[in-house]
């Protein structure tokens, strides 16, 4: 989402500009943290083997 977010808005002064980069930034930054725990998650379930 972060990537297709200047394709839907676009920016016309300054102060835009600094929204549409804090809300790309928000965007990448939740869909890195969800990747990780599900990487984590996923690790453990490994780790302990089937029950």
């Amino acid at each position: 989402m972060s990537l297709l977010l200047p394709m839907f808005y676009h920016p016309v002064g300054q102060l835009s500009k600094d929204w549409l980069d804090g809300m790309r930034g928000l965007l990448a930054g939740t869909g890195i943290g969800i990747e990780l725990v599900a990487v984590i998650r996923l690790a453990r379930q490994r780790r302990q083997g089937p029950s």
